[in-house]
């Protein structure tokens, strides 16, 4: 069977999921089953929905519910939206940078096997290391920055890749309260010196949870259990160097929340990279970053594209945006007012743009299209007729 434009991730884990559950056995955790059931279930009459007429052709139409998961595809984009909306109603007139922390291959089975942990030291080492080095006096020395951290996991043919996406503000708050200090143009702090430290702080905490017996690895990785074998992957780590990459974008600091709130909310893979699902081999688009970033096509079997995509479901609860400093929750307001008065912006100056207040308008915002509108022919106005039951509540006359 082939299926051409139009596929989606939905698509093919509902008609391959027995084959997966099936292929994989007693290897499923039970948050993978809880993913497989959303998204299979997501926009269809198993969750049932409400039926709609028009007033004007009377044609019937059908709204299903969506599952609401994170990691659903077709659940992602309203979400992104409305945080991209009121990140930029936060803005300061200053620059941004956008810094993307990386780790090596080799600690791959670390993530594998202790992913929770794992995660969120990646993401308190990626905080510490900023926030040392921006009260440091060398480098930029002030009393307070902010910045927002987002977890990624996946790299673009879905394998894991574990890396922190970070928009820093370019300054910060002297240390006495009194004046804003501004980074160098376009240079936030050095690349290798954030690397250096990223890696000792990380590797430091990687060797403490060791020694404390909260890291465990099992199957092909159990050799890692050895000390002589786990010092000697921390020593090989403590080697090299880490990739850290850091952006600055001041001509317009939206630019760079446009960019990140593209996929913020996205899972391992989008609809739009899916070419097809052909004989049960899915064809997909990707970035080969080795070959100069060139677009090609990748094949792979649709169980083991289900396989690839699970890799990347978050632990339960697990927060995976996160906020600190001046742009971390506790008094977020009252902290951007302090900014703004010490870059001397009046508030009259303040260019505040609308944020949708709820789910139907802001359903227009991306979309363009009032959700009443008739889908068939444009003209006539949805009147709501009933609720349809859930497949699994509806009664047997």
């Amino acid at each position: 069977m082939s299926i051409g434009n139009g596929v989606t991730v939905n698509e093919i884990f509902r008609r391959y999921h027995k084959a997966y559950c099936k292929e994989h056995s007693g290897h499923i955790p039970p948050q993978h089953y809880k993913v497989i059931n959303a998204l299979t279930a997501c926009k269809t009459a198993y969750l049932g929905g409400h039926l709609y007429k028009c007033d004007s052709c009377e044609k019937q139409h059908i709204v299903y519910n969506s599952c609401k998961n994170r990691h659903c595809p077709l659940c992602q984009s309203l979400k992104a939206t409305e945080w991209l909306l009121k990140r930029r109603s936060e803005l300061l007139p200053i620059q941004y940078f956008h810094v993307v922390f990386t780790v090596p291959e080799k600690l791959n089975p670390l993530f594998l096997q202790n992913k929770k942990v794992m995660y969120e030291i990646l993401l308190s080492s990626v905080s510490k290391s900023i926030i040392q080095l921006s009260k440091d006096p060398k480098y930029l020395g002030v009393g307070q920055t902010g910045f927002i951290s987002v977890l990624h996991t996946w790299s673009q043919i879905l394998l894991l890749h574990p890396h922190i996406h970070c928009i820093v503000l370019g300054g910060g708050i002297s240390k006495d309260k009194k004046r804003w200090v501004s980074c160098k143009k376009d240079y936030f702090i050095n690349v290798k010196v954030l690397s250096a430290r990223f890696r000792s702080i990380f590797l430091k905490a990687v060797k403490a949870l060791y020694r404390e017996r909260e890291l465990y690895f099992y199957g092909k990785y159990k050799e890692l259990n050895w000390k002589n074998v786990f010092q000697n992957l921390i020593d090989i780590l403590f080697s090299k160097s880490w990739v850290v990459y850091s952006e600055a974008n001041y001509s317009n600091a939206k630019h760079i929340f446009d960019y990140i709130g593209r996929y913020l909310q996205r899972v391992a893979i989008s609809n739009q990279r899916i070419i097809k699902l052909e004989q049960d081999i899915v064809y997909f688009r990707y970035k080969d970053y080795a070959d100069n970033g060139k677009v090609k096509v990748m094949k792979i079997e649709a169980v083991e594209f289900m396989r690839r995509f699970l890799l990347h479901v978050l632990p339960m609860r697990f927060v995976k945006i996160r906020y600190y400093g001046l742009l971390g929750f506790r008094n977020r307001g009252e902290k951007l007012k302090t900014c703004r008065k010490l870059l001397g912006v009046k508030e009259d100056e303040l260019v505040n743009e609308e944020i949708p207040e709820t789910w139907r308008d802001l359903y227009e915002f991306v979309t363009g299209n009032k959700i009443e509108r008739c889908p068939y022919f444009k003209k006539g106005r949805l009147i709501y007729v009933e609720k349809i039951l859930p497949y699994r509540l509806a009664r047997v006359p």
